[in-house]
């Protein structure tokens, strides 16, 4: 299509010009023949037009009726190619965009149906952009961050776009004097695909069913990028006076909030400088170690940026956030909700400031979510903190559901409400904040940070949540401890860590094999079991970081879980001899419905018994 306007704008600014010059010599000729006729003419110049036949011819033609009534029609044309002209020059500013590339775009000459869609040559298939396919109803391929489904109902600004697409097809097709007869309608769209080229803008091709069987009619639509421009006037932000009110909400965990504020010194203290800490502290114990940390803070660094606010409220997230915005006095502050078990650096605070902005912009970073870093560095000596804190996909994710950490201005946090109070327990009040937020006339900043991390630290969820808290504990829980590739090493895998299982590890490996292929189950694995629970295997795991052995768990515990193993397996065998050996007729069903029984008891038992040594 790019091709065809550049050859037409070509074609007529070559023909304007012909049709120019061409109008110019008549009108010269015939001013000519005018003043000859008026007996200004010389004899020379009269012998000098008379001596070609053809100028004579010329001269006689533009003093006749048909001469002047070609002249109109001339300039007619040529105002016509003008407007046509300036009318492409519009449409070439818009269909061809600006190639930010070095390499431009090449079509082939001999083949223009699918240009747009070989616009990009990828070098591997890294470089490959995918196609999105759709159909009238859904969407197929990643159509979501947030939800990840494979498949998905048009919603959003993917939904408007979806339609006008579909309907500018349909239009298209129907207008069209070749379809007349057989018109189009969005049931019969049979398929649809869709890429985003980055560098020009948005293909679709589209595939509707006719009438007649096996016959189809494709459409493709091209939605352009247009020209690079400036959006608003050129800005200086000075952030060398904005102060930011770090606002941490704490209740216990005294020994975390010690390693939180040996980071703090190093990144706000010493280096920023142009911080506040507010610190909202839930109960009694732990008050005076608390104070004891800030006191010697002040004494040695001699900071007094900071306040400390005690409660006996139950402790609620968004309750302590709240009043740590509601105390502040000094006017509209830029704040930034964070917790004790988030590290971040220098860099990440001017994002906080350049992000956000009074009445106008908030600023909410995608924070990366350190896994177990016992999973990640297979049982080896773990590095320090901050050499752990580095983007890969073997050392944690995008926390894309993580709404807690946040910027913005105090004012703007009061005027959409501030949080909801009403919530008990886990989460949720995050959630509510957001999207109170993306409710308001704020422009919400949602971007990948890469100077912020979610430290790993054990989760427990109480059943106590309400059922859509206790759900999203899970899912958190799930998936914070190692990727999915580690995951399965870790079930599928020779060991999990080091060359020797710990016990624990054993049994469940047991436990798995008896729930998938109970037959399998040896004595000698039985005999085994019975080691670890009798004391054989010393049930001691390493604490990396502190170097001292702690017992997993009791010696009555494990070897409790160790016989419900066991005496299932057992059973288990039994009922697989009597079904390959009948000597009278079974109930078969009966068989196997206590066998998924006994498989689902393993399962429970093992997650029960891990679940008891990996929560804290």
């Amino acid at each position: 299509m790019r091709r065809q306007i550049y050859q037409a704008t070509t074609l007529i600014k070559t023909l304007a010009a012909i049709s120019l010059v061409f109008v110019s010599a008549q009108l010269v000729l015939l001013a000519c023949k005018c003043r000859c006729r008026n007996d200004v003419c010389s004899d020379n110049d009269s012998r000098l037009y008379r001596r070609d036949g053809t100028a004579t011819q010329i001269l006689d033609r533009v003093g006749s009726e048909t001469g002047l009534k070609e002249t109109m029609k001339l300039k007619e044309e040529i105002k016509a190619l003008k407007k046509a002209l300036v009318t492409y020059k519009k449409i070439s500013s818009i269909l061809v965009s600006q190639d930010l590339s070095s390499h431009p775009v090449k079509f082939d000459d001999n083949d223009d149906d699918d240009d747009v869609l070989r616009s990009f040559t990828p070098k591997n298939e890294y470089h490959v952009i995918p196609f999105d396919s759709f159909d009238g109803g859904h969407l197929y391929g990643k159509v979501g961050t947030l939800s990840e489904n494979p498949a998905e109902g048009p919603a959003g600004q993917r939904g408007t776009e979806h339609n006008e697409v579909i309907q500018f097809a349909i239009k298209t097709i129907n207008d069209d004097s070749e379809s007349k007869g057989d018109p189009v309608s969005i049931f019969q769209l049979a398929e649809g695909t869709m890429r985003n080229d980055r560098i020009h803008g948005t293909s679709y091709d589209l595939y509707f069913r006719s009438a007649l069987p096996d016959i189809f009619k494709r459409i493709q639509v091209f939605r352009p990028f247009g020209p690079l421009q400036s959006n608003g006037k050129l800005e200086t932000i000075d952030t060398s006076k904005t102060l930011i009110n770090v606002i941490v909400p704490l209740s216990g965990r005294i020994d975390k909030f010690e390693d939180f504020i040996a980071r703090f010194l190093n990144v706000g203290v010493r280096y920023d400088q142009k911080v506040f800490l507010t610190i909202v502290y839930f109960g009694m114990q732990g008050r005076d170690k608390l104070r004891s940390i800030m006191g010697q803070l002040e004494e040695k660094e001699n900071f007094k940026s900071f306040t400390i606010i005690f409660t006996n409220q139950e402790f609620s997230r968004g309750a302590g956030l709240q009043k740590g915005a509601e105390i502040w006095e000094g006017g509209n502050v830029l704040m930034f909700f964070c917790d004790v078990d988030v590290y971040f650096k220098p860099e990440f605070l001017e994002r906080c400031r350049l992000h956000s902005s009074p009445g106008k912009k908030v600023y909410y970073p995608i924070v990366f979510s350190q896994y177990n870093p016992v999973i990640t560095y297979g049982g080896e000596a773990i590095p320090e903190l901050e050499q752990q804190m580095r983007l890969s996909k073997d050392t944690g994710f995008w926390r894309d559901f993580g709404f807690g950490m946040s910027c913005q201005y105090r004012d703007d946090f009061l005027n959409v409400g501030g949080f909801d109070l009403t919530i008990k327990g886990w989460g949720m009040e995050d959630v509510k904040l957001y999207r109170s937020y993306l409710a308001s006339k704020l422009t919400v900043v949602r971007a990948y940070d890469r100077g912020i991390f979610h430290i790993y630290h054990k989760k427990q969820c109480q059943r106590n949540l309400s059922d859509e808290q206790f759900v999203s504990c899970l899912q958190s829980k799930a998936v914070s401890e190692g990727s999915h590739k580690q995951m399965g090493m870790l079930a599928f895998g020779k060991h999990i860590v080091g060359e020797t299982d710990p016990p624990w590890a054993k049994l469940l490996k047991f436990s798995l094999a008896a729930a998938s292929s109970p037959q399998e189950l040896t004595k000698e694995q039985e005999k085994m079991m019975e080691n670890i629970y009798k004391g054989e295997n010393d049930i001691t795991t390493t604490n990396q970081q502190n170097g001292p052995k702690t017992s997993l768990n009791t010696k009555n515990d494990l070897k409790g879980f160790a016989e419900s193993l066991i005496e299932a397996s057992r059973e288990l065998r039994l009922i697989l001899d009597t079904l390959s050996k009948p000597e009278k007729p079974l109930n078969i069903t009966s068989k196997i419905k206590r066998m998924k029984e006994l498989q689902l008891l393993i399962l429970q038992n093992s997650q029960g018994f891990l679940g008891s040594t990996g929560s804290e």
